[in-house]
């Protein structure tokens, strides 16, 4: 499974590329504008975790929305205060 050390590792690898000329200034955009979205999700991940006190379940793991919104029950807390 990667990690995000994998996320900053492609985006020095990257960066060090696009310095050395290996790589065009549109690809880079590229892999920056994608790494984006997976620091996005993962803060989203987060947030969700944080919000029903479940580390363990850090990705979710296919967890129902009943299960979901019983957490959200039980924490007394509305869905849209994170």
């Amino acid at each position: 499974m990667k990690n995000f050390q994998n996320v900053i590792d492609l985006l020095i690898e990257t960066n060090e590329k696009l310095l050395n000329k290996e790589i065009d200034i549109e690809t880079a955009k590229a892999i920056a504008q994608n790494t984006q979205v997976i620091i996005n999700a993962a803060k989203v991940t987060l947030e969700f975790a944080k919000f029903t006190n479940d580390t363990n379940n850090f990705f979710f793991g296919g967890e129902s929305i009943d299960v979901t919104l019983k957490k959200i029950k039980i924490g007394n807390k509305k869905p849209y205060q994170l």
